[in-house]
């Protein structure tokens, strides 16, 4: 028997999309890292100072209460624990994030067709901007991830009017918060494209309520 025009495109595209996600971690593999920026190094000395019982305060010893704490606890605390290089740490998780953002911009173009999933996925391999980025340790790239995994999560959590994927959105969303507050406008979202689908009041009051 033949096989469906749109099973073959769902093939197509879920290579396509896999291919582009291994695409952007062999280019940020491979890529030469630059030296650490000022920004990175000021997340550095803020993270070792925080490990060090001096709270959120720079190597000048003065506060930075721009952003929030994660991000540097988390990229200077396995030199704290076993003296790994934070910049080489700081760069893994950064790719990973890069990743994370092809992967997610493939989901969101999935809902509309499965080729324009691929799409997305292989044209965000393309922008130099979050390739240069994911080779740093600065917290632009996760807190981007986070921002968009939010949104992927509280659109599941109205779809499947779930609590458990309610809550679960809310966490992803406070730990992004939480690594840079440019998450914050990201909140509504969900809910916005909930209203457009007609999606009954109470079902998004719930959803809401557990979500935050």
């Amino acid at each position: 028997a033949a096989v469906p025009p749109d099973l073959i495109e769902r093939r197509i595209s879920l290579v396509a999309t896999i291919g582009a996600v291994v695409v952007f971690l062999l280019f940020a593999l491979i890529a030469p890292a630059g030296f650490p920026s000022f920004d990175e190094w000021k997340y550095f000395g803020i993270g070792y100072n925080i490990w060090a019982g001096r709270g959120l305060t720079t190597v000048f010893g003065s506060e930075f209460l721009l952003h929030g704490p994660i991000w540097s606890a988390i990229v200077t605390l396995p030199h704290v624990l076993f003296g790994t290089d934070s910049a080489a740490w700081g760069r893994i998780l950064n790719g990973l994030s890069g990743a994370t953002i092809v992967a997610l911009s493939a989901w969101f173009g999935w809902r509309i067709r499965p080729a324009a999933g691929a799409l997305a996925a292989i044209a965000m391999v393309g922008i130099l901007y979050l390739h240069d980025q994911s080779r740093t340790a600065r917290l632009d790239v996760p807190a981007a991830a986070f921002a968009l995994l939010y949104v992927a999560v509280g659109i599941e959590a109205l779809r499947r009017n779930s609590v458990r994927w309610a809550i679960a959105a809310g966490a992803i969303f406070a730990f992004g918060f939480l690594i840079k507050e440019i998450d914050l406008p990201f909140i509504p979202i969900p809910f916005f494209a909930s209203v457009l689908w007609g999606l009954s009041w109470v079902v998004i009051g719930r959803i809401s309520a557990w979500t935050v």
